[in-house]
């Protein structure tokens, strides 16, 4: 056979093998496609579609930390929050005042009035949509006006005559129990009853005896002693 009349009955043959491709190719992604289409139908979409809320959620104030007991009748509130929102204080469930928060969203309070005990204070933001945050932490802080309790129970009048064989006095008192016991500037332990006792050492002559109270708020109770002691001889 002739090399050009076997080319001519390979033409048919070399057609189909290409095409066989090109038909799987074109009509098997058709197929495919419709058949996903068609399984569409009997499938729900796991699509959502977000839409962007208008409402502008308004977050609650932070307060910076307080101390948790004060003398003064009146605090300084500060923290911060959402710029531009007004900011309220509220102590003991009560509104006792607002103010703005900055460009920074700092907001601060110069003299909130306190009640004598414990004060509740927490804050709440408002929005010029006049939405309302929840409240901030509640921080509790007491106002303590009256001055600790302090007695020494051993020393009776300002002025005290001492005298013994040892140059060592012990000193008991009693005050309240969260209150600080110094005696000359040391600090002496004090149980749960509040009651305390410290070992003096004694010059000769005058020993002058400052011992003072400190509560939880800075209160101060001092009571100041004089002891003339004298030195006996042990027998």
């Amino acid at each position: 056979m002739k090399p050009g009349e076997l080319f001519l009955k390979l033409i048919p043959k070399i057609g189909l093998i290409i095409a066989i491709p090109l038909i799987i190719y074109f009509w098997g992604a058709a197929i495919v496609y419709n058949i996903a289409n068609f399984w569409k139908i009997f499938t729900p979409s796991n699509t959502v579609t977000l839409s962007q809320s208008t409402d502008n959620p308004v977050l609650p104030p932070h307060i910076q930390p307080l101390p948790p007991a004060v003398k003064d009748p009146k605090i300084a509130v500060s923290g911060y929050a959402q710029e531009g929102v007004e900011v309220r204080i509220y102590v003991n469930g009560s509104l006792e005042a607002s103010v703005r928060a900055d460009k920074g969203g700092q907001f601060s309070f110069d003299s909130i009035n306190l009640k004598e005990g414990d004060n509740q204070i927490y804050a709440k933001a408002v929005d010029s949509q006049r939405n309302e945050s929840s409240p901030s932490q509640t921080i509790t802080v007491s106002y303590i006006k009256k001055p600790p309790f302090l007695d020494v129970n051993n020393l009776g009048s300002d002025v005290n005559d001492v005298k013994q064989a040892s140059n060592v006095f012990n000193l008991v008192g009693k005050s309240d129990p969260q209150a600080t016991i110094t005696v000359n500037g040391f600090q002496v332990f004090v149980d749960p009853d509040g009651n305390f006792s410290y070992p003096l050492t004694l010059n000769k002559g005058q020993n002058q005896i400052t011992i003072q109270a400190t509560d939880t708020a800075g209160n101060t109770t001092t009571i100041k002693k004089i002891i003339n002691f004298t030195q006996q001889q042990q027998s």
